[in-house]
C-alpha cells in the first residue's frame, strides 16, 4: 500500500497517525530545496522532510512555510477507509521553534467526519554536526473536533510527545528513528496509552530523488 504524498515550500510572504506494524518502500521525488547547494554539501541534504510515516529532525528555515497532504487508505475486512490529512509547517522566528498544525478528515463506508485536530509545537534542541544527530522533540494538544459517536474521537483533550532523532550518514544515506507517546485521559473511566517506534533510511539516488525504507510500531 503506497501513499499519496505531495510537499510544497514557499517563502512567507509578510508538520502521522496510521495504526500499522510493517514496512513501507518509496520511491519520492520532491520539489527542489529553495536554497542552493554547496559542492561540499552531502547529496543527502537534497530533500530532508520527505517522509510518510517517520517523522525527521529538521525544523522549518526562517521564512518557509511548509504545506503537507498525506491521503491514507485502509481496506481491511470488507471495510473501507480513506483519509485526507492536512498539515502546515511554520517557524517561530528562527529554525529553533516551529508551531504547526494537522487537520484529519476521514471517508467511511457509512461515515465522515473530520478527526481530531492536532497542534504541534517542536523545539530544534539539536542541529545536526559531524558526529550529533538533529534532535527535535515535539509536544502537541490534540484537540477534541472529532466525533466519539462515529469513533472519530474521544471527547477529551489529549497529549502526544514524539522524539524524533535524523543523521546523515555518509553521501547518500540518512538514517532517522522515532519514540514517542500520547495519552487520552479519563475515557470511559480509563486512561488511554499508545506508544510507537519507528525508523527510516533514506538513499538519495540524486540531490532531488529518494528512495525510502520505513517501519512503524503502535501499540
Amino acid at each position: 500500500m503506497a501513499l499519496p504524498h505531495f510537499s510544497v515550500l514557499h517563502p512567507t510572504s509578510t508538520l502521522r497517525v496510521p495504526v500499522v506494524i510493517g514496512c513501507l518502500l518509496v520511491v519520492a521525488g520532491l520539489l527542489s530545496p529553495i536554497a542552493t547547494l554547496t559542492g561540499s554539501e552531502p547529496l543527502a541534504k537534497g530533500i530532508q522532510d520527505n517522509s510518510f510515516f517517520v517523522e525527521e529532525a529538521y525544523n522549518q528555515e526562517p521564512g518557509i512555510v511548509q504545506h503537507i497532504i498525506n491521503v491514507p487508505a485502509f481496506f481491511t475486512s470488507g471495510d473501507k477507509e480513506v483519509s485526507f490529512i492536512f498539515t502546515q509547517e511554520w517557524p517561530i522566528f528562527s529554525q529553533t521553534h516551529q508551531f504547526s498544525y494537522t487537520i484529519p478528515y476521514t471517508f467511511t463506508e457509512s461515515e465522515n467526519g473530520f478527526r481530531d485536530i492536532f497542534l504541534n509545537y517542536r523545539l530544534q534542541a539539536l542541529m545536526e554536526g559531524e558526529r550529533t544527530p538533529a534532535f527535535a522533540p515535539r509536544f502537541s494538544l490534540i484537540t477534541p473536533a472529532g466525533d466519539a459517536s462515529k469513533s472519530f474521537g474521544h471527547d477529551r483533550l489529549g497529549y502526544e510527545i514524539n522524539l524524533p532523532f535524523s543523521k546523515i550518514v555518509s553521501e547518500r544515506v540518512t538514517l532517522n528513528f522515532n519514540a514517542g507517546v500520547f495519552l487520552f485521559p479519563d475515557v470511559n473511566d480509563r486512561d488511554l496509552w499508545n506508544y510507537n517506534l519507528g525508523g527510516s533510511a533514506i538513499y538519495a539516488v540524486t540531490r532531488d530523488f529518494n528512495l525510502m525504507l520505513e517501519a512503524v510500531a503502535v501499540c
